[in-house]
């Protein structure tokens, strides 16, 4: 891993050696911190590797969605849907870690981040899976960035962002409010682990101001 500026290997932030099977498809976040000081928690720079990745949803006219934790001062949370209302679709889920893949229906969904008990909102964020035309995507929402940035050097606010096996830019998700509803039941939401045999690697990233 180096800088997007680096011209020889002598700029690499660190170096990694992991062994991947050709039968697998793999999410590869980039997560941590490489400063040795101004941040808290110091959450060592690794990369975190999901072995079940997807190129594309089970069902074509559905949006399938893995989520991962990368907000190094966040803590465990749950990310109910609330506009269905779907319910708590991603339980306790904490710092580095993967939610296997979740079948939806392609429609406009809210998604609030919520602490493990459920008491208090992280933050809201419209998810319009249907605006945006995902019919068919496996997506990967990464939440990054920092709830407290007066610990953490004021860097990069806490959000959750898309990232599309095709690559690319990723996509902000933006804060909204509780309202709107549509016909999306909760029993059309389901668990789906689904390694797929293919050889591509997913890379995904969840690098901020503190990681450059």
């Amino acid at each position: 891993m180096a800088p997007g500026n680096s011209t020889s290997v002598g700029d690499a932030i660190a170096t990694f050696t992991p062994t991947l099977n050709s039968a697998n498809t793999y999410v590869i976040v980039a997560s941590g911190i490489v400063s040795a000081t101004g941040y808290n928690p110091i959450e060592p720079f690794n990369l975190e590797i999901f072995n079940m990745g997807q190129q594309t949803a089970t069902v074509r006219t559905n949006t399938d969605i893995s989520v991962y934790h990368g907000a190094t001062d966040g803590p465990r949370v749950d990310i109910v849907e609330v506009a269905a209302p779907a319910g708590t679709i991603v339980d306790d889920i904490s710092y580095t870690e993967f939610q296997g893949y979740l079948e939806f229906a392609t429609e406009n969904y809210i998604l609030q981040v919520q602490d493990e008990t459920g008491t208090n909102v992280v933050q809201t964020y419209a998810a319009p899976f249907a605006d945006l035309g995902l019919d068919g995507e496996a997506l990967v929402i990464l939440a990054s960035g920092f709830l407290d940035l007066s610990n953490n050097s004021d860097g990069a606010g806490f959000g959750l962002w898309v990232s599309l096996p095709a690559g690319g830019g990723l996509i902000e998700l933006p804060i909204t409010t509780v309202s709107g509803t549509n016909d999306f039941a909760e029993d059309a939401i389901v668990v789906f682990p689904n390694p797929e045999n293919t050889k591509e690697i997913i890379i995904h990233s969840t690098l901020k101001k503190s990681l450059l």
